[in-house]
């Protein structure tokens, strides 16, 4: 597959197999990944919406489950932070929607019900840093009170669906 011929992991932390409900051993798919960038441990961890199956082709993904994010999500950060991992970095095609991203402290313009604000707000505060978010094709670019700065933006030069 095109995934086994990448130089780089992918990366999915609630992506299982229906029938046995394990991680797939697929070769370059992981839960997360741990690199260092100028001398800082970053952790980053990638997460799917479980609505996959609703809005893609659902034969490319029948063998699949996709489980709620964010307790695999804090599972995995604390691991990564056992690691020495200083920040956390959680890359998802989950998105959101924020109408005004002027003020990232102002989040009465956002979509407080979508998504990725969902997912940030069933996480412990300081589980993760920063949230890249995708999929709705909607920016974001605020910060969160639960202590993550989320930002986004999926379609035509970025995330897509």
């Amino acid at each position: 597959t095109r995934l086994g011929e990448a130089k780089f992991p992918f990366l999915a932390v609630n992506m299982f197999e229906a029938k046995t409900g394990k991680y797939p051993a697929w070769k370059n798919l992981k839960p997360s990944t741990l690199v260092t960038v100028a001398g800082v441990k970053v952790g980053v961890i990638g997460a799917i919406t479980p609505e996959t199956p609703l809005v893609t082709v659902p034969q490319n993904v029948e063998s699949l489950e996709f489980k709620p994010p964010a307790p695999l999500v804090a599972k995995e950060a604390a691991a990564l932070r056992k690691q020495g991992a200083q920040v956390i970095v959680l890359v998802t095609h989950i998105g959101g929607e924020c109408k005004n991203t002027s003020n990232p402290e102002d989040l009465s313009s956002c979509n407080a019900h979508s998504e990725v604000f969902e997912l940030v707000g069933n996480l412990p505060k300081g589980t993760v840093d920063v949230v890249v978010g995708g999929h709705t094709h909607k920016y974001i670019a605020q910060h969160h009170s639960g202590g993550s700065a989320v930002v986004g933006k999926s379609g035509r030069g970025g995330f897509h669906r």
